[in-house]
């Protein structure tokens, strides 16, 4: 039971997985929910009736888009729908516009508030009975893409407005079958189509821009108006006999040519539908980009030129081909027929198609140089110029005149800015919004100097400029455009090659804008008697004003530059002492990016090196800039900053221990190279005089120094140092001859101005007195000196014996001799009865009393030393 079970669940899963599988592969891959995969459509979708499509059947929208979401549709064009064959298409058919027609047939509209639907693709292949498509059937059809396949169609009409704007259309194919481009209502068929690179039949190559089926016969009002997306030339078949205003007025559209050579019925002017009875609309062949509107003859051109009511600008685009004869010398023969077109330069030749040739050059007769000219006209013709006549002939016959005529060659143009020349061909510049700048071209000639002697058929050249301001595609305000007033380069040829160019106002950079020079070169030929310029320019270039008339050019060349001002940087060097060492360099119109420029020139100044910028210089600019020099001192002048030099210390020290003379003077901090400082004052001590230093200090500084002050004795201070100063001896003598009182004494080496030394001791000689010194001692030595002693002789003793007093008037004399006794003389006279131990002369009771007198002193050391020992017994 359990296995039955089993084996059932096992069935039904692969039964559902079978089924989801089998869902998801049925699943429409184009569900209409984006424009790449849009909803096709099925017959029963169309909301048909009577063989006419009225747009999408409100019922199967409704069943398809039951959510009412926006949704992209395709549709196809069936044969027949339900038997019934499918001959026209409503108005508004494939848009949600409302109309009360559509509502009756039960078409979507916008008011069923069903949602909105978008139409991406639209088949008509199987249409084969269809003859109309009516008024704005897929009017702004913005996702109606690619191609539109009309050509098995048996359309007669397609109706105003039934494709514009569909601007993702880009090709359609016409039926063979087509008589209308337009109805009643109007035109505007394919108005606005700016993606179409082609409208052709069938039958036609695939690589065709433009063509009409053969039957066509109306062309309605803005049929192809602002249609295109690449240059076409619209032709017009021959069966063509009605179009409306500006039926192909498009910038794309770059000629038009008509192949009809019967001229049209009937012309007309407005915004009426006359076209429709075979009418031509006065502004029918209006082209804003066309370079010519060829017609095949004559007669047609007069009729579309003379009812023609656009510009005369656009009327002078109007030709047809004519025939120009050129004859032999005396008119009688043809040399050369050739064809050229109506009221346009002669240089205009044809190959497969009109178009200007540069190089094209009239016939030479003989290989001379030949001017030709119409019969009558004494202006010779240049290849630039034009033929027209009234009345309007379609031959023209051209005489000759063999002569030489010298041609100049034309000149170089080069543009300049601010003087200096650009590259040859350079049309887009940038300028700098720092000041004025002067732009425009240089024209550059051999000739452009007349010769300062000239002879008949000498010649010169010269040119003038006309400068047009472009902005928008129109008139610029320089050139006076919006009511103002041109500048004096602009609107007018003059002498002025450039312009200024002065800040963003004066930028032409966007699309449309720009700055246009036309060019003129005249020849000056010398007559034999004065300068004759001639009457048309040898040298003129092109121009590009819509409507203008370039047919005097004679190179196919426009000069238009585009101008940008952009924003522009400063770069300044300073030497950061208000231009003290040098004016300020300042660089302006910098471009972001540039190299920034290098200061010219070197940095100096004295006593300092330069020690780079502040801030460091960039590589590249990138806004304003000011760099400031730095400097570092060199005090020492070799060129290194002295913060990156080793430095040295001189000390200069009194050198005496144990005492200060002077502190210590240092100098630290200096440089090789320096003036060595000097002591600061003068070195001074007591007693001593500065001799200098050890070792003497030199001129540089080399290393470090200890400088030690050198002292001299100067006992007697008068700045000379002793040792080199002469001394002097003081003597101290005696002055007895034969007898040696006392020895000398003698003081030498005895400087000035010190005082005398004193004699050491006492003079004594027995029976003298000493009464001083011979000269008199004392003051300061001034010299060598002797002092002599002086002595006088004692009075003798007359007192008798007993008697003790003495004679203070007396010299003693000895017994023996008669002179005087001196006390102080060393020498022991001869011993007598009459003298005691000490060699002093005794007399009488003298003696007694010396003695008495040292036994009385020596009983009372005796009694001391007694009473000491007693007491210090007692104290024991």
């Amino acid at each position: 039971m359990k296995k039955k079970a089993f084996a059932v669940v096992l069935t039904l899963l692969l039964w559902l997985g079978a089924f989801s599988a089998y869902a998801v592969l049925a699943a429409p891959t184009n569900d209409g929910s984006g424009e790449s995969t849009p909803l096709e459509v099925p017959a029963e979708g169309l909301a048909f009736e009577n063989g006419t499509i009225y747009g999408i059947r409100k019922a199967w929208f409704q069943e398809v888009n039951p959510d009412k979401n926006d949704l992209f549709l395709s549709v196809t064009i069936p044969a027949a729908i339900d038997g019934q064959p499918v001959t026209n298409i409503a108005f508004e058919a494939f848009t949600t516009a409302y109309t009360s027609e559509k509502k009756a047939k039960n078409a979507v509209t916008y008011n069923d508030k069903l949602g909105l639907f978008y139409l991406t693709a639209a088949d008509f292949t199987n249409a084969v009975h269809l003859k109309t498509i009516q008024k704005q059937a897929f009017n702004n059809s913005a996702y109606l893409a690619g191609t539109v396949d009309l050509s098995n169609t048996a359309l007669i009409s397609i109706d105003k407005m039934a494709f514009q704007n569909c601007t993702k259309l880009t090709e359609v194919l016409l039926p063979d079958t087509l008589e209308s481009l337009g109805a009643a209502e109007g035109g505007s068929v394919f108005k606005g189509c700016t993606a179409l690179t082609s409208v052709r039949t069938k039958n036609d190559p695939a690589d065709t821009a433009f063509s009409l089926p053969a039957q066509l016969k109306y062309i309605g009002t803005d049929t192809f108006n602002g249609a295109f997306a690449r240059p076409v030339t619209v032709v017009l078949p021959e069966s063509v006999i009605g179009i409306g205003s500006q039926a192909f007025y498009s910038n794309q559209v770059t000629r038009i040519v008509v192949t009809s050579e019967t001229p049209p019925t009937a012309f007309y002017s407005g915004s009426g539908s006359e076209w429709l009875s075979g009418q031509v609309n006065t502004r029918a062949l209006k082209v804003s980009g066309a370079d010519m509107v060829l017609f095949p003859n004559a007669a047609v051109y007069e009729a579309y030129y003379n009812n023609y009511s656009g510009l005369t600008s656009e009327k002078n685009k109007f030709t047809f081909p004519i025939t120009v004869r050129f004859l032999n010398e005396g008119g009688e023969s043809v040399l050369e027929t050739q064809s050229k077109l109506y009221n346009f330069p002669l240089n205009y030749v044809f190959a497969g198609d009109w178009a200007q040739d540069d190089g094209y050059r009239f016939p030479q007769i003989n290989e001379a140089e030949t001017q030709w000219f119409i019969d009558g006209n004494s202006n010779a013709l240049k290849e630039t110029d034009r033929l027209k006549s009234s009345p309007i002939q379609d031959t023209f016959e051209l005489v000759p005149e063999v002569k030489t005529v010298v041609i100049p060659e034309n000149p170089s143009v080069v543009p300049i800015l601010d003087g200096e020349r650009l590259a040859e061909g350079q049309n887009t510049i940038t300028v700098g919004d720092d000041r004025i700048h002067s732009f425009g071209v240089l024209v550059e000639h051999a000739l452009l100097e007349p010769p300062q002697n000239p002879a008949e058929g000498d010649l010169y050249v010269t040119f003038q400029y006309k400068w047009t301001d472009v902005v928008d595609g129109s008139v610029g305000p320089r050139s006076g455009g919006a009511g103002g007033w041109p500048e004096k380069e602009f609107g007018a040829f003059g002498p002025y090659n450039t312009i200024p160019i002065d800040g963003t106002a004066h930028a032409r950079i966007d699309s449309g804008d720009y700055y246009l020079v036309e060019i003129e070169g005249y020849v000056l030929r010398y007559d034999g008697s004065e300068w004759v310029k001639d009457e048309k320019p040898y040298y003129k270039t092109k121009h590009t004003i819509i409507g203008g008339d370039n047919s005097g050019a004679t190179v196919d060349r426009a000069y238009v530059f585009y101008v940008d001002v952009a924003e522009t940087f400063s770069i300044t060097y300073t030497d950061g002492l208000d231009e003290d060492l040098f004016a300020d360099q300042v660089y302006d119109g910098l471009f972001p990016g540039d190299e920034t420029p290098a200061f010219a020139g070197e940095c100096r100044r004295d006593g300092y090196v330069f020690y780079g910028w502040t801030p460091a210089v960039t590589d590249t600019v990138s806004g304003d800039a000011v760099y400031t020099a730095t400097w570092e001192a060199d005090v020492n002048g070799n060129g290194v900053a002295d913060k990156d030099e080793e430095t040295y210390t001189v000390t200069y020290t009194d050198g005496v221990d144990g005492e200060e003379i002077f502190p210590d003077q240092v100098f630290d901090g200096l440089l090789a190279g320096l003036d060595v400082p000097a002591f600061e004052g003068t070195p001074m001590r007591d007693g001593y005089v500065f001799a200098g230093w050890n070792p003497e200090p030199a001129d540089k500084v080399q290393a470090s120094a200890i400088h030690t002050a050198v002292w001299k004795a100067d006992v007697n201070g008068n700045g000379i140092p002793d040792e080199d100063e002469e001394t002097y001896t003081v003597t101290y003598t005696d002055g007895v001859d034969g007898e040696e009182i006392f020895p000398d004494q003698v003081f030498d080496g005895l400087l000035v101005g010190l005082d005398v030394p004193a004699f050491e001791g006492t003079p004594m000689r027995d029976g003298y007195t000493f009464t001083g010194w011979s000269p008199e001692a004392g003051g300061t030595v001034s010299g060598d000196i002797v002092f002599t002693a002086q002595w006088k002789q004692d009075a003798p003793d007359d007192t008798s014996e007993g008697d003790t007093s003495e004679d203070s008037s007396s010299t003693p004399v000895s017994p023996e001799s008669s002179e005087p006794f001196d006390p102080s003389d060393s020498s022991e006279p001869a011993a007598s009865s009459g003298a005691s131990e000490s060699g002093t002369p005794s007399t009488g009771g003298g003696g007694i009393g010396a003695a008495a007198l040292t036994l009385l002193c020596s009983a009372g050391i005796l009694l001391q030393f007694i009473v000491r020992g007693r007491r210090k017994q007692a104290a024991e």
